[in-house]
């Protein structure tokens, strides 16, 4: 399996002008989302995608074992990512926000993983 990620220069933002009531709209895909857009909604920035992009980085080491695109025999903390599935964004924030004050015990519960 062969991942590919693309990072946008971020001095070039200002050259695409959004419109303003687009900016506050809850685009994208819940469990991925940033906890300050799905608690509040708030004007997306760069740091946004960032926070996302470190959520799908989460749902892959915890999905995948290795390079080959192998399926984790183990749980591997999959029980607590899948609490960001189900619910409202507000209640998908309040539970991820909780989860990333404990991030060790809560997603990297095998020690394999560290």
């Amino acid at each position: 399996m062969l991942l590919i990620f693309v990072l946008t220069n971020i001095r070039l933002r200002n050259v695409i002008k959004k419109k303003k009531d687009s900016q506050c709209h809850r685009t994208g895909t819940l469990p991925f989302m940033a906890i300050e857009i799905l608690k509040h909604n708030a004007e997306h920035t760069f740091q946004h995608d960032l926070e996302s992009f470190f959520y799908v980085l989460c749902w892959i080491c915890c999905e995948y074992e290795g390079s080959r695109g192998k399926l984790r025999a183990s749980d591997c903390g999959r029980k607590n990512l899948m609490k960001w599935v189900e619910g409202s964004p507000e209640t998908i924030g309040t539970i991820k926000s909780g989860m990333i004050l404990d991030f060790e015990r809560d997603i990297l519960e095998t020690p394999s993983i560290l």
